[in-house]
């Protein structure tokens, strides 16, 4: 995927795990994400957060650890996150100012894609078998009650008032299902590609990442995009033939979309966070880039 050197724990989440996760409504707080510093193979990722100033600072500062794929609680005081040591991914949960780190979930396996419930009380994730088995969890924010939800799926996230779960299809055609938890039944809202998806703050529509055409007749390239709850096509926020879309998130009072561009530099690829509205015009306000870094795994906490 890439022809340069950066970090393998890096290399799996662009595989696996685009950065969006559910959003809450709310006032518009701090934007979280991941920082990786260096491009050689020991170079490991840390999540940082703005400041009311304008600036950033780290949370996490780990040593030969990646911390990745942060999400806000719904109430903006958590953030959950994925460390991975020597390999193996386990979820983790801090306090949305770097206090109380503790492992929520882990095992041999990896467990990855974080996100809360409504009630901000349970959590969603996936696990990955290492090989092509992607199964969700839930579990209580204390660790207890971890249930089996679905199988073959990735990506999943519950809507605003907790009554739909939002889930990327493993085979059978792909594509982004809506499991309505009242009455059990599952929609198949798109085909294809859907990764990183992410419940509009209103649970009217939902981001996504998908592999595309570029333009008419073009090559495959990752574009953002969105699609309402009902209906049956889905539209371009951001695609180009020359760059990509690696990840987004909407603002809690849903006026806005921090996204993650994706731009090849000559042998080298870059990540840094981008700003748009909802309707996908550019605009200023995304965190400062450092130069020399990749930034990914954008998280807008909520202010209530």
């Amino acid at each position: 995927m890439k022809t340069f050197a950066i970090t393998i724990s890096l290399l799996c989440a662009l595989a696996f795990a685009p950065a969006a996760e559910a959003t809450w409504p709310g006032g518009n707080g701090a934007i979280a994400f991941s920082r990786t510093a260096g491009a050689g193979i020991r170079s490991t990722s840390d999540i940082w957060i703005t400041t009311p100033a304008g600036g950033q600072r780290r949370l996490t500062a780990t040593p030969r650890i990646d911390e990745t794929s942060p999400t806000f609680s719904p109430d903006g005081r958590t953030i959950a996150y994925v460390s991975r040591f020597r390999g193996d991914a386990d979820i983790w949960l801090m306090h949305s100012d770097g206090r109380g780190k503790r492992r929520l979930a882990g095992g041999e396996l990896d467990q990855l894609q974080p996100s809360f419930f409504p009630s901000g009380r349970s959590l969603l994730f996936t696990e990955y078998d290492g090989e092509r088995g992607w199964t969700v969890f839930s579990i209580r924010a204390n660790g207890a009650h971890l249930k089996r939800e679905i199988s073959d799926a990735t990506f999943p996230v519950a809507s605003p008032n907790g009554g739909v779960l939002a889930y990327s299809k493993v085979g059978n055609g792909g594509g982004i299902r809506l499991w309505n938890r009242h009455s059990g039944k599952v929609r198949r809202l798109t085909t294809g590609s859907a990764q990183g998806l992410e419940f509009s703050p209103d649970g009217r529509r939902i981001l996504f990442v998908g592999q595309r055409a570029c333009e008419r007749g073009g090559t495959l390239r990752f574009a953002l995009l969105a699609i309402g709850l009902r209906g049956r096509h889905s539209h371009f926020l951001r695609r180009g033939c020359r760059r990509e879309v690696a990840g987004a998130t909407w603002s809690p009072n849903g006026a806005r979309i921090v996204y993650v561009d994706k731009r090849q530099q000559g042998r080298r690829l870059d990540f840094r966070l981008r700003m748009m509205t909802a309707t996908g015009v550019a605009i200023s306000g995304a965190p400062r880039h450092v130069a020399g870094t990749q930034e990914l795994f954008p998280a807008w906490q909520p202010l209530r």
